[in-house]
């Protein structure tokens, strides 16, 4: 959503919404006019209009006074038309996550922690900056509504709260994806193989100075087997005192 786009919150309920967008996918990838698609979902046109903005502002329409449906409204249409629950929760989770607007109603669940249901319709309309009104209400609903179906909110014992697929720094698919990339990059530093350390030990140094000699022998190249059998057993004999 551009910062152009003005947000509008739905001027009806969750089921209209519904149909208006299963309506948009059943005309195909062309832009059309406000009479078809109201004609194709069997609901007049004053009803399809105040919805066209929100839905606009949300990024599922695109167009001027012909709309077509973006890719994320196709994928999302295709589930609704489909009746896929499971794709129809992830893809308007994925809608209500890049848009500003629903995003800042989810931050302020999530740092108020829990919201009473008696009191989340005001809460909602506080955080959007919009005054109360019979219309704001019916929309701040149906956003409810659709935070619900996304998942992104849960409700228990009376009490609104942000489920664990939410965080203000992502979805629990994100955090999914670090934690099994954390737990790979563990598995493969076990699996390598270990490097063999040598230690190489310092030669003992003496403070007495040595002494080193080499001795050549010349044999002669006549000289027979016997000849150079004694050469060596008196080498023994001299420098190593062997008999």
């Amino acid at each position: 959503m551009t910062d152009s786009v003005k947000f509008v919150l739905p001027s009806s309920g969750y089921d209209m919404i519904d149909k208006i967008i299963h309506a948009y996918v059943r005309s195909g990838q062309q832009a059309v006019s406000l009479d078809e698609v109201a004609s194709r979902a069997s609901i007049h046109k004053t009803q399809l209009s105040p919805n066209h903005k929100f839905l606009v502002a949300v990024g599922i329409l695109e167009g001027g006074t012909k709309k077509k449906l973006t890719k994320k409204g196709h994928d999302l249409a295709l589930a609704i038309s489909n009746r896929v629950a499971e794709d129809v929760s992830k893809n308007w989770a994925k809608i209500m996550r890049e848009c500003e607007h629903t995003n800042k109603v989810l931050d302020m669940i999530h740092i108020q922690k829990e919201i009473d249901k008696s009191s989340i319709q005001g809460k909602v309309l506080q955080a959007l900056g919009m005054h109360s009104s019979r219309y704001s209400k019916i929309g701040a609903n149906c956003l409810i509504e659709l935070l619900l179906r996304a998942n992104l909110l849960q409700e228990n014992d009376g009490k609104y709260v942000c489920s664990p697929k939410f965080d203000s720094s992502g979805d629990g698919e994100n955090e999914a994806m670090l934690v099994k990339n954390d737990r790979e990059d563990t598995k493969a530093d076990e699996a390598a193989p270990q490097k063999k350390q040598t230690i190489i030990g310092k030669a003992p140094i003496s403070p007495d100075p040595s002494l080193h000699i080499d001795v050549q022998i010349h044999i002669d190249a006549n000289a027979t087997p016997e000849q150079i059998d004694q050469i060596f057993a008196s080498m023994a004999k001299h420098l190593y005192g062997r008999s």
